[in-house]
């Protein structure tokens, strides 16, 4: 019976992250009742379950961040069984959140500043494959055999793990993950790839500012006005 409970909860969470209203309650209230919320279990029920329940034990000394990861680890384990699109992405995205939390990034440039932080593995159709939740530089950890490219280049070798070898899939990043060890390595493995570069990344190759790429085309129409 605890388990039904618990899964009823989560599914009308996931629901509750699809349809949105301003306030918990308001799936039962009256004026905004929304039946696949109110329908599945009572508002004390609900209110209930998410005051007591819990996936790790507290008491536990240096225990993971992350006290969902039996559910996260299930989660993803579900994901990876969708045959994947042959056009791959790799980026950041923020789960937008207020309360306290020592997995809580910040983040001025985005449009929600504050939230959990998660590398996403998704495909053309926004499909997530595959996804990371970032805890900080335990995060960074390699399999044997497997090259160190640095925090963010390892990010891709890890999600690369599942994507299958030599079938031309097509995997596209920003210059945050892109370095020409990294995509040598995906190469290696099959696996094509696409990314925008940064100039401390490839000494060998400077790249031109666009100030510089401006005055050189300005150079060249009059050149051949």
């Amino acid at each position: 019976m605890m388990w039904r409970n618990s899964l009823a909860f989560v599914c009308t969470c996931l629901y509750m992250s699809l349809v949105q209203l301003t306030f918990t309650r308001n799936y039962w209230s009256t004026n905004f009742r929304i039946s696949q919320v109110a329908d599945t279990m009572p508002l004390n029920k609900f209110e209930e379950l998410k005051r007591f329940l819990h996936f790790s034990d507290n008491s536990i000394e240096d225990q993971d961040k992350i006290k969902i990861r039996p559910l996260v680890e299930q989660l993803r384990a579900r994901y990876k069984t969708v045959p994947m699109e042959e056009q791959l992405s790799i980026d950041e995205q923020i789960v937008p959140v207020k309360e306290r939390s020592c997995l809580r990034q910040y983040n001025p440039k985005k449009p929600h500043k504050w939230g959990y932080k998660l590398w996403v593995l998704c495909g053309r159709s926004g499909y997530a494959y595959d996804f990371q939740i970032y805890t900080g530089k335990a995060d960074n950890t390699m399999l044997d055999g497997e090259e160190d490219f640095g925090a963010s280049g390892n990010v891709v070798v890890c999600f690369s793990r599942s994507i299958p070898c030599r079938v031309n899939h097509k995997l596209f990043f920003d210059n945050y993950f892109t370095s020409p060890d990294l995509q040598v390595y995906l190469a290696k493995k099959g696996i094509l790839c696409v990314g925008t570069a940064r100039a401390n990344r490839i000494p060998q190759c400077p790249l031109k500012s666009e100030d510089q790429m401006k005055k050189k085309m300005k150079k060249l129409l009059l050149s051949t006005a």
